[in-house]
């Protein structure tokens, strides 16, 4: 079985209403005329930046994982523990706990800066935890008549 061939000749697709067949043009050189073009996909294609790496592990050459761009970052972590133990009795002990771990991720330089480039940012927030323990005696097991 022969391999698929790719053709490079690109068509102008039309639509006879009258017919109700579709009807193909080539155009005379490989490149789609500017005139052919919608505006809405043109801004949303001029918002990605051009190929500029070839990953050597990837298998697809070109056409996957061919984008490095200069992104800055950072992450802010502070850890706050507070807790609490108390022992009210020999029975009865209390305890408390509040964990704050507020992560604040910011993006400060982007990759790209189209309509298409992310600027979300991240806060993580507290976990409170409370309890009362109560100790119950042990009992004693009696034998089963």
């Amino acid at each position: 079985m022969a391999p698929p061939t790719v053709s490079t000749i690109l068509y102008s697709t039309t639509f006879d209403e009258t017919k109700g067949e579709y009807h193909r043009t080539p155009f005379l050189t490989p490149v789609v005329p500017p005139g052919s073009i919608d505006p809405l996909a043109a801004f949303y294609l001029s918002s990605y930046p051009d190929p500029n790496f070839v990953d050597p592990l990837a298998n697809c050459g070109i056409t996957c994982n061919n984008y490095i761009g200069t992104v800055g970052s950072s992450q802010t972590t502070h850890n706050i523990s507070v807790k609490i133990d108390h022992e009210i009795s020999q029975k009865n002990k209390l305890f408390g706990e509040w964990l704050f771990n507020p992560s604040y991720y910011t993006n400060f330089r982007y990759p790209w800066n189209g309509a298409t480039a992310q600027t979300q940012t991240g806060v993580a927030g507290a976990r409170p935890r409370r309890g009362l323990l109560h100790l119950l005696p042990p009992r004693s097991r009696a034998a089963a008549p």
